[in-house]
């Protein structure tokens, strides 16, 4: 059995306990509901084939959710609709066919209160209808996108797409009484792939909300665990695992192990991958149990477009040969923002899931010599899979974006002539030769990316780029860390100026993000300093990708109940996250900070950021809140700033509702583009194009001469 799953449950036991309270009935009183919208009377049968023509309403019909009532994870819905109450009690009375007493009994896989809490379950109206809407297309085709936009629920929508399987199923079987868990799936099975530590958000919530427990779901950090776990099952006809969560890496490691990569008999220029010890060594207890239960399963890969964006990686193909072993199985790709950086994100995803068409970078490409035009067709056959949730849909308060730009150029602390150096370098390092290898391409853009974090570092503060991270890291040289935040630059001054600024504004909560953990390290040693000067203490929670899933979970329930307290309870504390950008963009909830600072270096994917914006503004949010973003004009951030826009409006042009045009209101399903051209990009130019210069005349940054 897994540690894991014990030690969330222990935590998630202790922030509930004093909240437990007997369920009572669900009741809204003293809030002004929202606008009712048509939900069909009769029970919704799951077991319809057929797609419907129309099944929302119309735009006029469809207002804005209001957010009443939310419990404490922020789900909300029209109480009693006939949709939640099949998922909760299995059917209605009306088509009951068994004794009535068991028509008021739970027999469907929802459990009708929060487990710990005690709250009713409620469901945000647009979520039911996306649900009906995966269905619908889930019949035409293996795979969908659940897109909904960040915030608005994905994991709990893909977790009753799957219930609505299972009560389907489990209605057609007599079961002895009491049902256990593994009787109201039907047989059903999910598989939920996703970054770490987004796992312990998806263990929570099948606890919370469904009737499984946790001998029902495996969850395990170490491969060596999981072959074990899984391999039991797979052995075991009676297991009673319903749920398997599993992280990317342990999907890649568990193929890697098993396989090894040699050259393509029939054409010696590729390489295949194939079974170790001549194609005996068995597949992967995780494959086979996949096989296994190929006609009852959904799976789920969580946050695609970040692990599964590279088609070449070893990551994807380990996917790839997954899903082939479950050809008849549900796919769900959950992602808001399915293209990040270039259009053959889509592909890559498409091909993980276990599609083989437009799996090609010829299909995206019309124009083999030009990646700057991509395909309609290609983005249209990606569009007909997915369901996009706009985030106007729910009315939250306000988001401020703020650009605070300081001047740097007349910063005593920087040596200019080795930040040009750094600029020149950058430069020669984007210019790629016809003649060139793809191993000499490859090392290039390895070292452009590596410079242009040094550009960000040294305006930060000039240790940072001269120092490496990992010996800054080390015990024995914190007091480097110590000298530099007691000489900081002007950019560190502009940083604990915005903390200052909060906590005048009796703010004792904010978060503090960057890509880079040590410049992390660096902004908590200046922040201690600064309001250790002026009397004042802060507490520091450095969420990085190093934490386990428990100790993330714990580390989330402590800001939040010290970031929601009264400021009577922290008059002269400041209390900050300082969140890693990769461990923190997804799988964390932070409600109660007002205000977020991010600090250079930031990421080449803009979906990143956007994410770690939505992770203090989204469902439950009582107050509008302030992005606060340092960045030196003309700086390597603000290259990566202006080539994402590109990147931004690919991403828009190809999965987001609201920015195409031609929605009718009518749905949450993306219609095919109407362009006879195929799409044109990359108008912004490249990240050395767009670095700017030092002048030492004028001691300035000026743009480039294009510019």
């Amino acid at each position: 059995m897994s540690r894991i799953p014990e030690k969330l449950r222990r935590i998630l036991e202790h922030k509930e306990k004093n909240k437990q309270r007997p369920p009572s009935k669900p009741r809204v009183s003293g809030v002004t509901k929202p606008n009712s919208l048509k939900v069909p009377k009769e029970t919704p049968n799951f077991a319809h084939r057929t797609r419907k023509a129309n099944r929302s309403t119309v735009a006029t019909q469809r207002p804005q959710c209001e957010v009443v009532q939310l419990d404490k994870q922020g789900h909300m819905e029209i109480p009693n609709s006939d949709f939640l109450n099949t998922l909760i009690h299995g059917f209605n009375s009306a088509d009951c066919t068994r004794c009535e007493s068991y028509c008021e009994a739970e027999d469907g896989m929802v459990r009708e209160y929060n487990l710990h809490t005690g709250e009713p379950f409620h469901l945000f109206s647009f979520q039911r209808e996306a649900i009906e809407l995966f269905r619908s297309k889930l019949c035409e085709s293996r795979w969908i996108v659940n897109g909904a936009d960040m915030g608005l629920g994905k994991t709990i929508m893909s977790i009753l797409l799957w219930c609505t399987y299972c009560v389907h199923a489990s209605s057609k079987v007599d079961h002895m009484r009491p049902l256990r868990p593994i009787d109201r799936t039907g047989g059903w099975k999910m598989l939920v792939v996703a970054p770490k530590s987004v796992l312990p958000s998806w263990y929570t919530t099948f606890i919370q909300y469904t009737h499984l427990e946790g001998k029902n779901i495996t969850l395990e950090e170490s491969s060596e665990r999981l072959e074990k776990a899984m391999a039991a099952q797979v052995n075991d006809l009676d297991s009673e695992v319903a749920v398997v969560l599993v992280a990317y890496d342990l999907v890649r490691i568990a193929y890697t192990d098993t396989h090894e990569e040699v050259e393509d008999p029939n054409d010696r220029r590729r390489k295949i991958w194939r079974l170790k010890n001549d194609g005996k060594r068995p597949l992967p207890s995780l494959f086979q149990w996949v096989k296994q239960h190929n006609d009852r399963l959904v799976v789920s890969f969580d946050e695609s477009h970040h692990r599964l964006k590279n088609h070449d990686s070893k990551t994807n193909i380990a996917h790839t040969a997954m899903m082939r072993m479950a050809p008849n199985s549900m796919g769900v790709l959950t992602s808001g923002t399915a293209c990040c950086n270039r259009p053959t994100d889509l592909m890559a995803q498409i091909r993980a899931i276990g599609d083989t068409n437009f799996c090609d970078v010829d299909d995206w490409y019309p124009d083999k010599r030009d990646h700057k035009i991509v395909s309609t067709a290609a983005v249209n056959y990606f569009r007909e899979r997915m369901v996009s949730i706009p985030g106007t849909v729910l009315k939250l308060p306000k988001m401020h974006q703020v650009l605070i730009e300081p001047v740097v150029s007349s910063d005593p602390l920087i040596q200019w002539d080795i930040y040009q150096g750094y600029v020149d370098d950058a430069r020669e390092a984007a210019v790629l030769k016809s003649s060139q290898s793809e191993k000499a391409r490859s090392e290039k853009s390895v070292e452009l990316i590596s410079l242009l974090r040094k550009l960000d570092l040294m305006l930060i503060h000039p240790g940072l780029a001269r120092i490496d991270a990992k010996t800054l890291r080390l015990k024995e040289s914190s007091h480097l860390l110590d000298q530099m935040a007691q000489n900081p630059t002007v950019y560190l001054k502009a940083a604990m100026d915005v903390v200052l600024h909060a906590f005048q504004r009796d703010e004792r909560s904010m978060i503090i993000t960057s890509e880079s953990v040590i410049t992390l390290l660096l902004i908590e040693r200046v922040v201690q300093h600064a309001l250790h000067a002026k009397g004042l203490t802060t507490k520091g929670y450095l969420y990085e990708g190093k934490l386990d899933m428990a100790s993330r979970l714990k580390m989330q329930y402590e800001f939040c109940d010290a970031a929601n307290a009264p400021v009577e309870a922290n008059p002269t504390t400041m209390h900050i996250m300082y969140l890693s950008m990769h461990a923190g963009a997804n799988g964390i909830t932070i409600l109660g900070p007002k205000t977020m600072l991010k600090i250079p270096p930031g990421g080449f994917n803009p979906a990143t950021s956007r994410q770690v914006d939505k992770r203090f503004h989204r469902i439950g949010v009582q107050h509008e809140v302030n992005v606060v973003t340092l960045r030196v004009r003309g700086s390597a951030a603000h290259a990566i700033a202006t080539v994402n826009e590109d990147k931004r409006y690919l991403s828009d042009l190809t999965t987001n509702l609201n920015t195409l045009g031609d929605d009718d209101g009518e749905s949450f399903e993306c219609s095919r583009l109407t362009l006879e051209d195929n799409i044109p990009w990359k108008v912004k130019g490249t990240y050395a194009q767009n670095l700017w210069s030092f002048n030492p005349t004028t001691h300035q940054l000026d743009p480039p001469p294009s510019s």
